[in-house]
């Protein structure tokens, strides 16, 4: 192989490996990952599920939703502005009353709909649970 193309083939495969790093990647954050799924349950004074979602990628992300769906069956989505890189959120949700029985579980999905084009679409979605 040439050094022109030798060289042309490793500039290839640096922006190949950079643009993982340049992109947008959502995900749902658990504060406490040492306690499992437990970890997603944070409740502010108002009885509300505080989510949080993470923009960890290396660029700013568009609008885009959270969907929170519970055991009860009641999905909620949140529409989010948008979310810097390196960023953070919180998401205020309120608890369906027939989701405690005793426990409530619930799923959270960052950008259901895939509509922001991110390096890892495999880290979307987490569950959580709330123990009675």
């Amino acid at each position: 192989m040439s050094t022109t193309k030798k060289s042309i083939f490793a500039w290839c495969m640096l922006a190949v490996l950079l643009s993982g790093c340049a992109a947008v990647d959502l995900v749902p954050l658990n504060p406490k990952p040492d306690i499992g799924s437990n970890g997603y349950c944070r409740i502010n004074d108002e009885g509300q599920l505080i989510v949080t979602v993470k923009n960890q990628g290396g660029l700013d992300a568009g609008k885009f939703d959270v969907k929170i769906e519970f055991s009860s069956g009641q999905p909620g989505t949140i529409s989010v502005d948008g979310l810097p890189a390196g960023e953070s959120k919180d998401l205020l949700v309120d608890f369906p009353d027939s989701c405690w029985r005793p426990d409530c579980y619930f799923t959270i999905t960052v950008d259901p709909d895939d509509l922001i084009k991110e390096s890892n679409e495999d880290n979307n979605i987490a569950e959580g649970i709330c123990i009675g």
